[in-house]
């Protein structure tokens, strides 16, 4: 490490110990200025830097072992703005970055925070604040937390928030269906003007897409396929977009949605966007995430036992070889659907046959029927 910038240095040492806590640390307070609110003087020190010089300052470490500096963090998320379609009301999403998530933790683990006897009454009121501008809170109805961030600061911090107290569920998130679908859309179209604004929740908005879909009643899936096309791209790579693993499984299972609930118009476009040829694909992936092979696997089923003919793009995928190294989990549904999609390319030809034959199928049969008790 560099030495330390001496001007944030004495900051840290002068200044006032209730205006030193409240300091930012390298950029951090970016997300307070991009949602309209006031934030504390901005040192290019570390957090653990600046929390070591304000416990060698008296009554410094006392501060330290307060809640303050945890309910600060949780004041401080980003906040954008999504405009609803048919009103001039605005959602407010909400979410932390992994630099504030991993900070909370560090706080919570060097003041030794018993989390479950903070006051949740507290803990609202502090995540309530990224939802405002430092003059007022939205209505409950005009607020979303990010789903990742919640399932982070109950599952892996153990805080006691209440969901519905802070926001909205997906149920009542239908008004915003389509500036979320909008904002995927856009950001991978290549003749929309770029920006980078919204990447931070772009997982986010297809994690919403695929459990508005997953609706009961009421799914708005004619107001989604829009995104079917998009949808289909994130099963690829993509020269400008890193598409993590958690987004393809999103982008997978929103396409099986549609093939499930959909009309016939939004199979075709299913259909129409290559999912056949790039759900083969995904067929190789097993021994790495076998949740997306089954996802994709389910959805060529579900393709191809209607449009028998479409089992040809699975095959020029290699998917003979991949469907017969599928007989072999432990899956009862893989191994189910695998023998499916084998039956139907049987039936097209016998030059199939032959390369089930050459991949050894005979023996994968011997052996599930010797194992079958």
């Amino acid at each position: 490490l560099g030495p330390r910038c001496i001007t944030c240095e004495r900051a840290c040492k002068s200044f006032p110990l209730e205006h030193v806590v409240a300091f930012e640390s390298e950029g951090s307070s970016v997300n307070n200025a991009r949602s309209g609110r006031t934030h504390g003087l901005d040192v290019c020190l570390s957090m653990a830097e600046v929390e070591s010089i304000i416990e060698s300052r008296p009554g410094g470490k006392e501060l330290l072992r307060s809640d303050s500096r945890l309910l600060r963090l949780l004041c401080a998320g980003r906040c954008w703005k999504i405009k609803s379609t048919d009103s001039e009301r605005l959602l407010l999403f909400v979410k932390y970055t992994k630099s504030q998530l991993d900070e909370m933790k560090r706080v919570i683990q060097y003041t030794e925070l018993d989390v479950k006897k903070l006051s949740t009454r507290k803990l609202q009121t502090a995540i309530l604040s990224s939802f405002g501008n430092g003059h007022s809170i939205a209505p409950n109805c005009q607020r979303y937390l990010s789903g990742s961030s919640m399932d982070y600061l109950k599952d892996e911090l153990g805080l006691c928030v209440d969901t519905r107290s802070v926001g909205e569920s997906v149920s009542d998130l239908l008004r915003y269906v389509e500036p979320i679908v909008q904002i995927v859309v856009q950001y991978f179209d290549e003749n929309a003007p770029f920006s980078l604004d919204n990447d931070p929740i772009l997982s986010d908005c297809l994690n919403l897409i695929r459990q508005f879909l997953e609706l009961e009643s009421d799914a708005p899936i004619h107001r989604i396929a829009l995104a079917i096309p998009t949808l289909a791209k994130l099963l690829t790579k993509m020269p400008y977009y890193n598409v993590n693993v958690e987004d393809k499984m999103e982008a997978a299972k929103s396409l099986n949605l549609f093939l499930t609930k959909g009309t016939k118009m939004h199979r075709r476009m299913v259909v129409n966007a290559a999912v056949v040829s790039k759900f083969s694909r995904l067929l190789d992936g097993w021994n790495d995430d076998k949740s997306i092979a089954k996802v994709a696997l389910l959805g060529l089923v579900n393709i191809v036992d209607e449009e028998r003919f479409r089992v040809d793009t699975v095959v020029n995928e290699g998917g003979i070889q991949k469907l017969i190294a599928l007989l072999e989990s432990s899956d009862k549904v893989c191994v189910k659907s695998s023998l499916c999609l084998l039956a139907i390319a049987s039936n097209r030809t016998n030059k199939y046959i032959q390369t089930m034959l050459d991949c050894g199928l005979v023996a994968h049969l011997l052996r599930m029927v010797l194992s079958h008790d």
